[in-house]
């Protein structure tokens, strides 16, 4: 017992410990599970639309022989370019900073977009009526 409070050391701990405040769990339909379900939503759209691309249309198009040409050079020039992000990334935010990286990585992409709209439509197969 203590001499001060006239209680004992276990009682002091049992008190203390039915005072504690249990707070309830979030339900989870807060800001981040609406923002985790928009981000899966988005990765679900983006992954849909390069499979048409890249399985219904070659199909249509390309003969056995070139589509398996074009799947190898396609999945050997992806690698190359995985590789080269890697290490080149570092070598360019140190060279031109963050902002040129991201307009330099931009122009890429635009020029991309611009070879495949030029060159897409001649690959097509024209329209029959």
């Amino acid at each position: 017992m203590s001499l001060l409070t006239g209680s004992s050391s276990s009682t002091r701990q049992r008190s203390s410990s039915s005072r504690r405040v249990h707070r309830a769990r979030p339900s989870g339909a807060g800001p981040h599970a609406i923002f985790r379900a928009v981000c899966n939503s988005e990765v679900a759209a983006l992954c849909a639309g390069p499979g048409i691309v890249t399985f219904l249309l070659p199909t249509e198009v390309y003969t056995v022989a070139e589509r398996g040409s074009g799947a190898g050079i396609a999945a050997s020039v992806g690698k190359l370019g995985g590789v080269f992000g890697v290490f080149m990334m570092p070598v360019l935010i140190n060279g031109i900073g963050i902002v040129g990286t991201l307009i330099f990585c931009t122009a890429v992409m635009l020029l991309g977009g611009i070879i495949t709209n030029i060159s897409g439509p001649k690959a097509l197969p024209k329209p029959t009526k």
